[in-house]
């Protein structure tokens, strides 16, 4: 059974306000966007990690849909 209109808007104000709150403490770096060479600014602050590689997502307003996969050693060396 589906969640009601209105039990999803407050939902997804919840997680827009995390995700300010997030914006608002984590370190912003930019990177290839791994999709047309282009740079893109990420957050620094992982959302998933698998071995050597980090899953950061996108802080550019509008796009923070966007994800991408990085080694480790790459957002360790667009923080300096």
């Amino acid at each position: 059974m589906s969640q009601p209109i209105l039990h999803r808007a407050f939902c997804l104000a919840d997680y827009q306000k995390k995700m300010d709150r997030a914006a608002e403490t984590t370190e912003i770096i930019e990177l290839a966007d791994g999709y047309n060479g282009n740079k893109a600014k990420f957050y620094a602050e992982p959302i998933a990690v698998d071995g050597d590689l980090v899953k950061l997502r996108c802080a550019e307003p509008g796009k923070e849909y966007m994800t991408t996969w990085k080694f480790v050693s790459e957002v360790e060396n667009a923080k300096q």
